[in-house]
């Protein structure tokens, strides 16, 4: 594919939403652009980074982590990350029902937990080291662990019994501390529709990553445009990223999450 030609925006993403609501962001990147964005949405993180390599997409969004992998690895760099609340990070949470016999982290022993999957921040990796912190070895806590891939998925099971304790992504109104978004939220839950066992972050949002293959003019016009994004197809940001707006991060933004990944290894 052509950088001279068309451009791919790539995301990962198993909601039924997401075609419609990419169509609508690349129509209107190709608008302000007057160059053709063509959506892409692929099944796996892995998959997203054959395609970022081999030059087929050029504009992606994608968890931290993943994002991360892709500087490290030479191949994207992070441009911007997005916000909710105002706020370019949030928080992990280990959740239950409010029915359930957890209380404490120590309580998880011997529970069947449902985590998003090992790319996730939110949903893996941050309330793991949250536990590690804690004392506790997540390698040997659990009676059973599932992987459900969305955090709608993960919030769905815990609620309804299908899985007695969960991780998720939370982010909290620095005003008055309530919850603004959280996975329960987004799987039709109220704001107090969950009882937040631990909490554990702050995390970086998901970020967009351009191709290092990109000219750095191109590159400059793109960020232009995304940012204006939240403002032209708002339903859109929000349906599909979960975000009200995108805000370029500093130097150190990902520098804590890096270490943790760096242990992890």
């Amino acid at each position: 594919m052509s950088i001279d030609r068309t451009l791919a925006f790539a995301v990962v993403s198993g909601s039924p939403g997401a075609e419609g609501h990419l169509a609508a962001l690349c129509a209107e990147l190709s608008r302000a652009l007057s160059r053709e964005v063509i959506p892409r949405v692929l099944p796996s993180y892995p998959e997203m980074e054959r395609e970022v390599e081999a030059g087929a997409a050029h504009l992606v969004w994608a968890p931290p982590l993943v994002a991360i992998h892709l500087e490290d690895a030479g191949l994207a760099s992070i441009e911007l990350c997005c916000t909710r609340g105002g706020q370019a990070d949030y928080h992990a949470a280990i959740f239950t029902r409010h029915a359930s016999r957890i209380a404490t982290l120590a309580d998880l022993k011997g529970c069947h937990f449902a985590w998003v999957d090992t790319h996730s921040s939110a949903g893996y990796l941050v309330p793991r080291m949250r536990l590690v912190a804690a004392g506790l070895d997540p390698e040997r806590l659990f009676a059973r662990e599932s992987f459900l891939r969305t955090h709608e998925r993960v919030a769905c099971a815990v609620l309804e019994g299908e899985a007695d304790a969960g991780a998720t992504y939370l982010s909290l109104d620095p005003a008055t501390g309530r919850p603004v978004s959280a996975g329960w939220l987004e799987a039709g839950a109220g704001i107090n529709g969950a009882f937040i066992v631990s909490t554990a972050g702050p995390i970086p949002s998901d970020a967009i990553a351009m191709s290092r293959k990109l000219p750095p003019d191109l590159k400059a016009a793109l960020v232009e445009q995304v940012l204006a994004l939240p403002s032209s197809v708002p339903d859109a940001v929000g349906g599909l990223l979960r975000a009200d707006g995108f805000a370029p991060p500093h130097a150190a933004h990902f520098q804590a999450l890096r270490a943790m990944a760096a242990a992890k290894r």
